[in-house]
């Protein structure tokens, strides 16, 4: 784990083989953030989506050619290079909790009666999604630590909107027109 910590000139971040230093400091570690964040005495008020997913092997001869979100049976199905991929809903809970992949155990009788899957092809994976009581993302300069810039928080859309996410802090910290109307999503709603 690194370690980081403000200077006069910014900030120092160390690892065990290494130090760096720099004058402005973005961290945009998803549900790890509050980790470096604490160690400078920042922490946003995150809660964790913790999602399950596992693939299973095929047993037709017509395939899916899409994905299949079965609103009653609380799942999405989607086709994958390696099999088919199944998920359930969000897990509200402590981000290191144990796994308990109960949900997704619970919607697998309801995909197999609705589409012939075959064998496991693997364990239940478990992600990790940052949430932020007022469902936006932190992006942008903690006022209270000049140079700290957040990028953060963006649930489990983060993959999708990290391109956008990218362009606006660097807009921001450039001091350029930005694309879109940043305020809403200032970490210093939480500081």
């Amino acid at each position: 784990m690194s370690n980081v910590s403000k200077t006069s000139q910014g900030f120092e971040l160390s690892t065990a083989d290494s130090q760096f230093n720099f004058e402005k400091l973005v961290i945009a570690l998803g549900p790890w953030s509050n980790d470096l964040l604490s160690k400078l005495n920042c922490k946003l008020p995150m809660a964790y989506e913790r999602g399950y997913r596992q693939h299973f092997s095929s047993t037709t001869e017509q395939p899916l050619s899409r994905p299949v979100h079965d609103v009653d049976g609380s799942y999405v199905l989607t086709p994958m290079e390696q099999g088919y991929r199944i998920t359930s809903g969000v897990e509200l809970k402590e981000r290191d909790a144990p796994p308990s992949p109960n949900q997704l155990e619970a919607v697998i009788p309801s995909a197999r009666q609705a589409f012939p899957l075959g064998q496991p092809l693997d364990k239940p994976w478990l992600g990790r999604r940052p949430t932020l009581p007022d469902a936006l993302p932190a992006i942008g300069e903690v006022k209270q630590c000049p140079g700290l810039w957040l990028a953060t928080g963006h649930h489990h859309i983060g993959f999708s909107t990290g391109p956008a996410t990218g362009q606006l802090i660097a807009q921001l910290m450039s001091e350029q027109d930005t694309d879109i109307a940043p305020q809403a999503f200032s970490p210093n709603r939480f500081f």
